[in-house]
């Protein structure tokens, strides 16, 4: 399945370059278990689907599985969160995507 990376730099972190984190997930109405992941120069990485923490763990790279059929069927906001040591502020990317996992059910047995 194709994905979408959305990259978001944080500002003013002191460095020569600012730490970005990139945000991978499937395109398209998501159904059944998906994979998310979060990736970036972080020591740790938290990924989200609104306000539920998906997983988190050790970076540079975390990926963790979504069963989108335990949500109701709409718009959820998918959020990595990259944490690096001595900052106070996370580097944060998000992204929308549409969870459809009824329609993906419909049987077309005759």
């Amino acid at each position: 399945m194709p994905k979408v990376a959305l990259l978001l730099a944080l500002a003013g972190c002191g460095s020569k370059e600012d730490p970005t984190l990139a945000l991978e997930v499937p395109v398209g109405t998501l159904s059944g278990t998906v994979t998310v992941a979060a990736s970036g120069d972080f020591e740790t990485i938290v990924i989200y689907a609104d306000t539920t923490i998906l997983g988190q763990g050790a970076g540079p790279a975390y990926s963790a599985s979504w069963d989108t059929t335990t949500v109701a069927d709409g718009i959820y906001t998918i959020t990595g969160q990259g944490f690096i040591e001595g900052e106070s502020q996370p580097v944060e990317a998000s992204v929308q995507v549409e969870v459809g996992n009824e329609d993906a059910d419909t049987d077309t047995d005759t």
